[in-house]
């Protein structure tokens, strides 16, 4: 199969999010280890990003958005405390 079938079959498992499968999944799924590692390349010289750096950019902007969300209630809290006495 060529790079870019892979690639195109690789957005619609994925939903368009450009992500690079661990290449564990991708030698499971029927490529060699050397045309899983080629193909790896290929798409993070396209921008792709790894899965394991996106999972964890996810959890650091849950974690600020969550930070956020404390801050935002004890400031209600407050300011509802401070109204009612």
């Amino acid at each position: 199969m060529k790079t870019k079938d892979l690639e195109d079959v690789l957005i619609l498992a994925t939903d368009g999010i450009r992500v690079i499968p661990p290449r564990s999944l991708l030698v499971e799924s029927g490529l060699l280890d050397s045309e899983a590692r080629t193909f790896s390349k290929y798409l993070k010289n396209k921008g792709y990003v790894k899965l394991s750096a996106l999972r964890a950019k996810l959890l650091e902007a849950a974690e600020i958005e969550f930070e956020a969300m404390k801050l935002s209630i004890s400031i209600n809290l407050e300011d509802a405390i401070s109204s009612s006495t």
